[in-house]
């Protein structure tokens, strides 16, 4: 049976200012060389946190923030979907593709990370990626003083880290829902930098540097 991967990659690896070209390039050739099937649900990024951050200093709804946001997942998709020369799908659920199926976000009220493991749900798969800018979960905001890698922890420390209520925009290394979510039907999530050859090697389940919470 052909392993299938979901992941989450963030919007901050695929648009961290512009496009980030460099990791497009190797994604494709590495993507090419990979014997199993994988599900990209791509992040907004600083793309959704600057439209977000503008509805918001204009009073619009939190929903109408999300809402902005959604639409920069649907951009960066379609670029990783072009670059890929893949279809972009607009529905969760079981699709039938060759090699690669790409996503945006859906709906407001959570990130694409939620998504992410709404996808995994609907394969039966109990284990998800997460693709951002940073090698590994960290105990303060990675660069300040004091900061430690942490390789693995339960999703009550997870969450110990990272409390809080979903908020358009807010970056974290994965968003409230989605962390409820796994707990509640026990989804184990490796958090990975954007290193594609690192990237590939925990998709294929060998040495790799990271994080996993379950």
């Amino acid at each position: 049976m052909t392993r299938l991967i979901v992941a989450s990659l963030g919007g901050s690896v695929i648009m961290p200012g512009t496009p980030n070209v460099e990791f497009l390039r190797d994604l494709r050739r590495e993507m090419a060389r990979f014997k199993g099937k994988v599900i990209f649900v791509i992040g907004g990024g600083t793309t959704a946190r600057l439209y977000a951050g503008a509805l918001s200093k204009l009073d619009n709804s939190k929903k109408d923030q999300d809402f902005v946001g959604i639409q920069a997942t649907q951009l960066n998709a379609e670029l990783v979907a072009r670059v890929l020369g893949v279809e972009r799908t607009d529905k969760i659920g079981k699709h039938n593709f060759k090699k690669v199926l790409v996503s945006g976000g859906f709906e407001p009220g959570h990130s694409s990370d939620f998504d992410t493991v709404e996808f995994a749900l609907a394969y039966g798969i109990k284990k998800v990626f997460n693709i951002t800018n940073v090698d590994y979960i960290y105990s303060k905001k990675p660069g300040s003083p004091g900061a430690r890698a942490i390789k693995k922890l339960s999703w009550k420390e997870f969450r110990a880290l990272f409390p809080g209520r979903w908020t358009p925009g807010m970056n974290i290394p994965f968003d409230p829902p989605a962390i409820r979510l796994c707990e509640k039907k026990s989804v184990k999530v490796i958090f990975i930098g954007s290193n594609v050859k690192n990237m590939f090697q925990a998709f294929k389940e060998e040495k790799f540097v990271g994080s996993v919470v379950k």
